[in-house]
């Protein structure tokens, strides 16, 4: 997992919109649920994940890039978000915006494992995007 700082409330907004999309999207393409989906709405589906994957690109830019968690800190922070609601819905998105939110998710870190990358991602006051 890569992570990213941006000042840019919008476009911390936007890729939280972006990346629940994208899940959706996903959702549906491995659905063992929804069956028979015809091949138009796969390959809609195939272009909409790519309109995401231009558009964060355009966000998440080696620039705004500050850190890469090793495979055991991934690890860590999976197993973190799955035991509080207030990782799953922040962290777990994808993005931490600045202010309460942040310093609500720093409590829980602080509280259930501290990652060091993120702390201080949370305490530079600009919004953290998860990749």
């Amino acid at each position: 997992m890569k992570l990213f700082l941006t000042d840019q409330i919008d476009q911390a907004n936007e890729c939280r919109q972006l990346l629940k999309l994208s899940a959706e999207c996903a959702k549906l393409q491995w659905s063992i649920s929804v069956r028979d989906i015809p091949s138009e709405v796969r390959s809609s589906l195939e272009t909409i994940q790519m309109f995401i994957e231009e558009k964060m690109g355009h966000i998440c830019t080696d620039e705004a890039s500050i850190a890469t968690l090793s495979d055991e800190k991934e690890s860590l922070l999976l197993e973190i978000i799955k035991r509080s609601e207030v990782l799953k819905n922040t962290l777990g998105t994808g993005v931490v915006l600045s202010g309460q939110e942040a310093v609500a998710v720093k409590n829980e870190l602080v509280e259930l494992g501290d990652i060091p990358e993120i702390s201080e991602a949370l305490d530079s006051k600009k919004n953290l995007i998860i990749l």
